[in-house]
């Protein structure tokens, strides 16, 4: 398991709240952040590198790439 942050996002993109998610890869996280991708726009992290950028809803505007790890 690896350890991701939702970072939980105003409407002036500012982080308001920050979620620790464990998942197993990018997809389980995603999957892990759907409640809080129900209330408001997102960002998902894992270490230093963005996996995705979730708009409130679950639409992503910025998909996931390889994490090269």
């Amino acid at each position: 398991m690896d350890t991701y942050r939702a970072f939980i996002l105003n409407e002036r993109n500012q982080i308001v709240r920050a979620e620790i998610l464990e998942a197993s890869d990018d997809e389980a996280a995603f999957a892990a952040a759907r409640p809080f991708w129900q209330e408001a726009d997102l960002e998902i992290w894992r270490g230093s590198r963005r996996v995705v950028r979730v708009l409130k809803g679950g639409q992503t505007v910025a998909p996931a790439t390889p994490s090269g790890d």
